[in-house]
């Protein structure tokens, strides 16, 4: 069967979910989401942020803040 355009009108018929079934087609439900918990974590603990911090902190321990 070749692939055709679905008639919006009736939809697919069995034939046709089955092939798009059968090679792919389909609609999956993508639920691998991330939590806001670890977006931030992600987000924060970067190393951009750590060479930040470590020269903040060599900043403070020479007190030279100028």
């Amino acid at each position: 069967m070749a692939y055709k355009h679905t008639n919006l009108k009736t939809g697919l018929n069995t034939l046709e979910i089955e092939y798009r079934r059968q090679n792919g087609l389909i609609n999956v439900i993508n639920n691998d989401t991330k939590s806001y918990k670890s977006i931030l974590k992600d987000n924060i603990f970067t190393f951009f942020n750590f060479i930040n911090v470590l020269l903040g902190l060599f900043i403070l321990k020479t007190h030279s803040y100028k």
